[in-house]
């Protein structure tokens, strides 16, 4: 849950998330789910470091990263 939700519409923006680590992958599948429903044009995932796991959710993989 929110404590405080975006000051602005990302209706039509194209935005990029940025993380320090991805582990399990919750806070940014929560992101994207939620930038999705106010309708972002587009979202994509910066992390630090990407950790070595096989995840069986693709779309919660960085679309770049620093370190693996």
């Amino acid at each position: 849950n929110f404590v405080h939700d975006l000051t602005v519409d990302p209706k039509g923006m194209d935005i990029v998330i940025i993380e320090d680590i991805i582990d399990s992958g919750k806070t940014v599948r929560f992101l994207k789910e939620h930038l999705t429903r106010r309708g972002a044009n587009s979202i994509k995932v910066a992390a630090l470091v990407k950790k070595q796991t096989e995840s069986s959710h693709p779309e919660l993989q960085p679309d770049y990263f620093g370190l693996e």
